[in-house]
């Protein structure tokens, strides 16, 4: 009777200490974008993984832009800004990149949009080597303007 007790009270903490570890994690994540190379679903992911292909990124600080019915953080990308959004899940997500791109909004030219999950990126940067960084972690872009 004492071991059954003992050994379900150690099954019942090693389920909680599993369940705690995967809490903390995240979870499982769903599938990359085809050709990117990490899933991110924060501005704190998507910095990490741009910096782990090399880049240098900074914070911004929090950025308001009337495009997006979200606050959003920018950052700095080998020295250009990004602003990355962050929506309550995908479907809102996918709903912004088409209510966006399909007004009448205008855009600084040339801007592109990208999507991965609850995540958008909007950037004016025009560098080979911050979209090549972009494309690889997020995609290719949703949207874009000329």
């Amino acid at each position: 009777m004492v071991e059954d007790r003992w050994t379900k009270r150690a099954s019942l903490t090693l389920c909680m200490m599993v369940l705690s570890v995967i809490g903390c994690s995240g979870g499982s994540e769903p599938a990359a974008p085809e050709g990117s190379l990490l899933v991110v679903r924060t501005s704190d992911a998507l910095a990490a993984a741009l910096r782990e292909l090399g880049a240098v990124v900074e914070d911004g600080g929090p950025t308001i832009d009337s495009r997006f019915s979200v606050a959003g953080r920018a950052l700095l990308v080998d020295d250009v800004r990004v602003e990355v959004y962050r929506f309550p899940d995908e479907a809102a997500a996918s709903a912004e990149v088409g209510r966006v791109s399909g007004s009448a909004v205008h855009w600084v030219a040339p801007a592109r949009l990208y999507r991965t999950g609850p995540l958008l990126a909007f950037t004016a940067g025009t560098g080979a080597d911050l979209l090549a960084l972009l494309e690889r972690v997020l995609g290719a872009p949703v949207a874009t303007a000329s």
